[in-house]
């Protein structure tokens, strides 16, 4: 028994597109701050001090090769194939850290003045990302595009992009609300 699975182009196209508005959005807030994230990277303390840095601007220079990938017919299979690499580290680099019970420390995903602590709901949407990811690597269903697809794609990014936005927001608030639901007064930072 073989299958034969092929998406239809235009949930490709939205998902290419909402997975690479992900990784400039990431890309923006480590470029807005890049020694906040730098530190951020630090705190995960999986590395030698000195390759922090070299690993820092590794990540930002994956990222922009992903999100810029994802738009390219030659490259997208590959950039959806690093895109789940990438997101693999992040999720392993988490749940290291998760097993050693340091959950307080910021993600480094969240940008200037967001704080997202680490939790399996990173993990969780990260994992949901890596499914579009791999969704992107498979082959279209080769039905042409017509006038009303952009409609479609442009309707699915704005509701992916609202449902991302949500979860993230959601994330940030986790702590807060996990201490307002024990009755302690909480902290913005």
């Amino acid at each position: 028994m073989s299958f034969d699975l092929r998406l239809d182009p235009v949930l490709q196209l939205t998902l290419r597109l909402a997975l690479a508005l992900v990784f400039w959005r990431a890309l923006q807030h480590k470029l807005r701050d890049f020694p906040e994230f730098r530190r951020a990277v630090e705190n995960y303390r999986l590395l030698p001090l000195r390759l922090v840095g070299f690993c820092a601007v590794g990540v930002a220079a994956l990222e922009i090769g992903v999100g810029l990938g994802l738009l390219v017919p030659g490259l997208r299979q590959v950039a959806a194939l690093a895109a789940v690499g990438l997101l693999g580290l992040y999720s392993g680099a988490i749940v290291v850290n998760l097993v050693r019970g340091r959950r307080a420390i910021d993600c480094g995903c969240g940008g200037p003045g967001a704080h997202i602590s680490l939790s399996e709901g990173l993990v969780v949407r990260n994992s949901l990302l890596v499914l579009a990811a791999l969704a992107c690597t498979l082959p279209d269903s080769g039905r042409a595009l017509v006038w009303l697809d952009a409609a479609t794609a442009s309707a699915g990014l704005l509701g992916l992009t609202l449902v991302f936005l949500a979860v993230e927001n959601t994330l940030e608030n986790a702590p807060r609300l996990r201490a307002l639901r024990k009755g302690r007064a909480w902290s913005t930072r």
